[in-house]
């Protein structure tokens, strides 16, 4: 019995330290990428080789443009529940006019980030490592290497770069959006008008 139970315990902290070590390779690995790409942003123009604008302003549109609709739809939604439930809580208390302040803090506080990160991660990182794997598996990114060319300073840097100029902008927007959602809300629910909404 207390083999059996040795046995047990050696094979649990063999299993533990596999998915330790796992673990850790796997967050050196993504530490050492996003460096990488940073550095190409960085120090890339110095060495003579900048990341390509062509393919980051075509990212921009992808991961910016192309999101917009879809940012909005539902930045719109998330501002008229914010209006929904604001008023529904504070007609309560006979403050139901206070629904404004509370949705400007929560949709720029918040919501508005949350929403673009999402989609923008959830869209363009999914599209991006859909790409990046079919170039794995066609052997591209091999051919990258064989031509002299730094695959993350080629394909992970541009898109990087569209990210961290076009995130504020969606997030902006996202904004925007819900608070608009919440001020059609609030005119159709409190007779509200939109200039003292936006006031």
């Amino acid at each position: 019995m207390v083999d059996v139970d040795g046995t047990r315990m050696r094979h649990w902290i063999e299993n533990l330290g596999r998915i330790s070590i796992a673990f850790i390779s796997e967050f050196g690995y993504y530490l050492a990428l996003v460096y990488e790409s940073f550095f190409w942003l960085v120090v890339g123009p110095f060495k003579r080789q900048p990341v390509r604008m062509s393919a980051t302003v075509s990212h921009m549109v992808e991961v910016g443009i192309a999101a917009l609709p879809i940012v909005f739809v539902l930045s719109f939604a998330i501002g008229v529940m914010l209006a929904i439930q604001g008023i529904h809580t504070l007609k309560q208390f006979g403050a139901e006019t206070q629904v404004v302040l509370g949705i400007a803090l929560s949709v720029t506080r918040e919501f508005g980030a949350l929403i673009a990160g999402i989609l923008v991660a959830g869209r363009t990182g999914s599209a991006l490592a859909a790409r990046i794997g079919m170039m794995q598996v066609n052997q591209e990114i091999d051919a990258l290497r064989v031509m002299g060319i730094n695959p993350v300073r080629y394909l992970v840097s541009p898109v990087l770069l569209a990210m961290l100029v076009m995130m504020p902008l969606i997030t902006l927007f996202s904004d925007l959006a819900a608070m608009l959602g919440g001020a059609v809300f609030c005119n159709a629910g409190l007779g509200m008008d939109y200039l003292a909404y936006w006031d």
